[in-house]
């Protein structure tokens, strides 16, 4: 059985589905999801990941139709949590 076939199967039975895939600005089997999948997130971890990469992986994703509804950021450190909540809060509201 293939993991597209896998994949619609799951569809079925399941309101939501997560996928943990190599990084796709490494390996291209995200890329292949992306055209599998309903949405992607992009995972970035805070004050490492580069700008420029996350702008490549949002153009190659995109290039084959994926659809990327935000991105999640981890490793954020204990003293800029305060802060990060704060700057959310803030776009949510005038948003």
């Amino acid at each position: 059985m293939s993991w597209a076939h896998l994949l619609s199967l799951l569809k079925k039975e399941f309101d939501l589905i997560i996928i943990d895939t190599p990084p796709a600005s490494i390996i291209t089997d995200a890329l292949l999801f992306a055209t599998k999948v309903d949405y992607m997130f992009i995972v970035a971890s805070s004050r490492k990941t580069k700008k420029e990469l996350l702008l490549n992986t949002k153009k190659a994703v995109e290039s084959v139709g994926g659809k990327i509804p935000g991105i999640i950021l981890n490793e954020i450190s204990t003293e800029r949590r305060k802060e990060y909540s704060k700057s959310y809060q803030k776009y949510v509201i005038e948003k």
